[in-house]
Parts: C-alpha cells; structure tokens; sequence
C-alpha cells in the first residue's frame, strides 16, 4: 500500500507543473487615432500634432494639411485573445495580438465604420521598435488614420 501511496504522489509531482495554468503572455499596445484633414488655405508645409513626432516622417508623403490626434490609449493585450474597442467616431475595432518575439509582433485588425461597412482585415508584422501607420477616407477632405505600436 505504502508503494502504492507513493507512485500516486510522485505521478502527481512529476504531472502538476502540465496541469497547472501557464501565465498568460501579454504586450502593452498603443493606439492612436488621428484627424486628418484641410482646412482653407493649405499650410507650407503639414501641421502634426505634437505628440505624433515618432511617425512624422510616415506621414510626409499623406495630401493632407493638418494631423490631430483624436484619441490615444495604451492597454495590455493577452496573446490571442480578441479586443474591441470602440472609436470615439462610432467605428469600432477588433485587435488580436497573434504573436509576439523580443523583435517582432504580428497583430490582426479588423476595423469597421459606424454602419458596419468593413473598412480594414488586415494583419500585420512589425518590429516591436517601429510603429503601424494606416487609415482610411472619411470625406474627401479628410481621413481617419490609426498609429498601432507597443509600449514597454
């Protein structure tokens, strides 16, 4: 009996670190909207938001005068789990972190306008140091546009 006890406990030792929960790997993801648009008499040259001086040169080649951010956060995304999130402009984004490594990430996003009109399925890989800048129409005189990036 007491060989008997005994493989139970050492089975039960030896399986205990497979049955108990791995940690969950989480990044902190950024996300910034931003307004661009005209207004009158176009600038010399385009007017960006202060805090947008990380991605200033991404926008250089855009046709629009001026680059306001609209809103910006930052929150912790599991690995593989979904998030949405819902604009301040009606649209909504789903995020999904699908991996993550010490230099890249890859992440899907689906971004669909008030009326559900799908405005962007796309995943992308980016290194962790870069950000992703992408957007779409609003009107012709303006655009919305998404900077996606991770925090430390």
């Amino acid at each position: 009996m007491k060989k008997f006890v005994l493989s139970i406990i050492c089975f039960f030792v030896a399986v205990a670190p497979v049955l108990a929960d791995e940690p969950v790997a989480t990044v902190n993801l950024s996300l910034r909207m931003v307004k661009a648009f005209h207004t009158g008499k176009a600038p010399e040259k385009p007017v960006l938001d202060k805090r947008l001086k990380d991605v200033k040169s991404k926008f250089a080649n855009l046709p629009y005068a001026h680059y306001k951010i609209i809103s910006s956060s930052v929150f912790p995304m599991q690995l593989k789990k979904k998030r949405v999130v819902r604009l301040a402009s009606g649209q909504k984004l789903k995020l999904r972190v699908l991996d993550s490594s010490p230099e890249f990430t890859n992440i899907w996003v689906h971004w669909a306008d008030v009326d559900k009109t799908e405005l962007l399925d796309a995943r992308f890989r980016f290194k962790n140091t870069e950000r992703i800048v992408t957007g779409t129409d609003a009107s012709d005189n303006s655009a919305y546009i998404m900077v996606l990036g991770l925090e430390k």
